[in-house]
């Protein structure tokens, strides 16, 4: 599915029944192979992926997590599980952390 550049989107980090877990909002800026520091979470992209500005300033990639268009009823998904926020520069700091300990995912 292609998004044009400057679409609102929202990236989600995990569900479970009870909590949503998202990165934030941002705007989708186009596709790219994403840097090093980007490739712990999620899978492990094999080309170009979705390039998210994030509205505190980071940037994402579409590998890192499930990312929606913010105006297409994600709140549905949500429901009536609480929302919690996570920095994705956090995130990628436990996931490194993670592979350096454990090795690479099997």
């Amino acid at each position: 599915m292609q998004f044009e550049i400057g679409t609102r989107v929202v990236l989600i980090a995990a569900a479970d029944r009870q909590i949503v877990t998202i990165y934030g909002f941002g705007r989708y800026a186009g596709r790219e192979i994403p840097p090093e520091y980007a490739r712990y979470l999620g899978a492990p992209p094999t080309g170009p992926t979705a390039k998210i500005k994030l509205d505190d300033g980071n940037v994402a990639y579409g590998s890192e997590c499930f990312w929606t268009p913010a105006n297409r009823g994600w709140q549905k998904f949500v429901g009536k599980r609480k929302l919690k926020r996570i920095a994705i520069d956090e995130a990628r700091v436990s996931a490194s952390q993670r592979y350096r300990i454990f090795g690479k995912p099997s």
